[in-house]
């Protein structure tokens, strides 16, 4: 028997070790070298017909994982940001895409998102805002915030002047005067009080 490969120089083949045993109407097993590294033992004629492996080959290959963050609450936080700017069927891409909102370059690739998020003040139960709603999302204009604060910095929203300061909020403002005082807004004859948009395009 010769120990060459048996298909002579096709080098997909296992390479021939040596005899191993001879069965039967004497079909004759062999010890081949896989390219992956492992000796195994396989008929000889089964390598003529083209066997090429140990079976490593015919494993399926491991799932590739580009960055292992899908489970991590911040990169939920990342694909929500990417959706409301660039998903055209989003329900809020009217607000954001479609006014022109988007994510900075670097913030596209999910985990320098996740690692700034993290340096950044995140925190389960924060929520993602932007500083200034005029613009998009970028490190210098984004901060993390309770739901209340975030509601206090949306387009529709309101600086609230009164004799004692300027409130981000009609909330905060009656909280501070301890009553409700949204009619004093309304009333002609009461100038010091009266609220200005946040942003010109609301």
């Amino acid at each position: 028997m010769g120990h060459a490969n048996p298909k002579g120089n096709n080098m997909n083949l296992p390479k021939y070790v040596r005899h191993s045993r001879s069965a039967k109407n004497n079909v004759k097993y062999g010890i081949w070298l896989c390219g992956c590294g492992k000796e195994f033992e396989a008929r000889n004629t089964h390598i003529r017909r083209g066997q090429l492996s140990c079976g490593c080959m015919r494993k399926k290959p491991p799932v590739k994982i580009v960055h292992g963050l899908s489970k991590a609450p911040e990169y939920k936080t990342w694909g929500s940001m990417m959706a409301r700017c660039y998903k055209i069927n989003h329900v809020a891409f009217s607000r954001y895409g479609a006014r022109g909102i988007d994510v900075c370059i670097e913030w596209h690739n999910a985990e320098v998102f996740c690692s700034w998020a993290k340096k950044n003040g995140y925190a389960k139960g924060l929520q993602l805002d932007r500083i200034d709603n005029n613009y998009g999302y970028e490190p210098l204009n984004c901060r993390f915030v309770t739901s209340s604060e975030n509601c206090m910095n949306k387009s529709g929203t309101y600086w609230w002047h009164t004799p004692d300061g300027v409130f981000p909020s009609l909330k905060l403002a009656c909280e501070h005067y301890g009553r409700w005082i949204a009619k004093r807004f309304d009333r002609y004859d009461m100038k010091e009080y009266y609220k200005v948009a946040k942003y010109e395009n609301n």
